[in-house]
């Protein structure tokens, strides 16, 4: 699907992109990269819809609930919605957890999670890592269903010649 970009859109988004980098005083800044974004709106919780407007129907992000709405669930993952600070430890450690395992945030699954069932949140410290498959293996980051012991080769060429030999037997009869 192409998607016609116009003007009028850019400097919206530029508008942002510049009250976000002259934000305190020009202080460095970190990337607005894709990952980041979808985070941050899965956080403060986005929907996407399309315009009905006009001959083209264009895509559109809107809250999911109003600025009331947004500022509870960001008290609930442990922010206070003024300052941008962690005003809780604990469960600014469970929304990031629930960011970093399923990149969502739900609010239901966060009180779960502070009820004590699953017991201390992970250390808020930990990073969230994108790599492709070679970069995870080559920086030693391996999924846990890969941590399985792999059969000795030889024993794996021994086991498909008895299938073969099996098998050619079936064949013959």
């Amino acid at each position: 699907m192409s998607y016609r970009h116009r003007f009028d859109e850019l400097l919206e988004v530029a508008r942002f992109v510049r009250a976000y980098l002259a934000w305190q005083n020009g202080r460095p800044k970190v990337p607005l990269i894709k990952t980041y974004i979808r985070l941050a709106m899965h956080l403060v919780g986005t929907e996407r819809r399309q315009s009905t407007g006009g001959p083209l129907y264009r895509p559109r992000w809107y809250l999911t609930k109003d600025k009331r709405g947004t500022d509870q669930r960001l008290r609930a993952a442990g922010i206070d919605p003024q300052t941008w600070e962690i005003i809780d430890e604990r469960a600014a450690a469970w929304a990031w957890h629930q960011l970093r395992t399923t990149k969502y945030f739900s609010v239901k699954k966060q009180v779960m999670l502070m009820s004590g069932v699953r017991g201390d949140p992970p250390p808020l410290d930990e990073e969230l890592i994108f790599a492709s498959g070679w970069e995870r293996r080559k920086a030693g980051i391996v999924p846990a269903k890969e941590l399985k012991a792999l059969p000795d080769p030889a024993v794996v060429h021994y086991v498909r010649a008895e299938v073969r030999e099996l098998r050619d037997r079936y064949d013959a009869s």
